[in-house]
């Protein structure tokens, strides 16, 4: 049994496909959007609120960190979406998957969020800018610089990381997760065969 990882772009559709797969996989699904409203909740906190309080408290991202690795160390049949799932420790084989998306493509997609409905497609992008941005000097105080260099390469879609890398600019949801599946059915039977 296996471990599908996602990561990707903001916007290209990694939650999406996340949950079409565990339906079709009949996986369980984990993401970390899911755990940061588990933290928010357990804080009393809004989630806009809990994403301000991990600037001053890194200890709280790790902690969903370790919660994430917990979920990969005991249990197999998941699919985990979230930003560093493909970079942490699992027990079981993985397979690592990355979704690339351009800013002004992830921005419309973006734009039927509620939290985004009353805002222009450039704010959508400096939204996602800052966001990006934020989220990387947390992971490097988290995690240090040499650490962080060595994620961003493999986001360059590095083949030893990531068994399958697609851009969806031009393909729908469903037409990612047909290609995703077509590419990831042979990998499943093959790690079946192997455990």
């Amino acid at each position: 049994m296996a471990v599908i990882r996602v990561t990707g772009d903001p916007g290209s559709g990694t939650t999406t496909l996340c949950k079409k797969l565990a339906l079709e996989l009949n996986y369980d699904f984990h993401y970390t959007g899911q755990i940061f409203r588990e933290f928010a909740e357990i804080a009393g906190l809004s989630l806009t609120e809990f994403y301000i309080k991990l600037e001053s408290d890194p200890e709280l991202e790790k902690n969903i960190d370790k919660r994430q690795i917990q979920l990969m160390l005991n249990f197999d049949r998941l699919v985990v979406d979230g930003r560093m799932a493909p970079f942490l420790p699992c027990r079981f084989k993985t397979i690592n998957i990355l979704l690339k998306v351009s800013e002004g493509i992830g921005a419309r997609r973006l734009s039927n969020r509620p939290e985004y409905q009353k805002k222009s497609i450039q704010e959508i992008i400096e939204s996602v800018r800052t966001r990006v941005q934020t989220e990387k000097e947390r992971y490097q105080k988290l995690y240090g610089e040499t650490y962080m260099r060595g994620i961003e390469d493999h986001l360059a879609y590095n083949k030893d990381i990531f068994h399958i890398s697609m851009h969806t600019n031009f393909y729908t949801a469903e037409q990612v997760f047909q290609e995703v599946l077509r590419q990831i059915l042979p990998k499943t039977k093959s790690l079946l065969a192997s455990s």
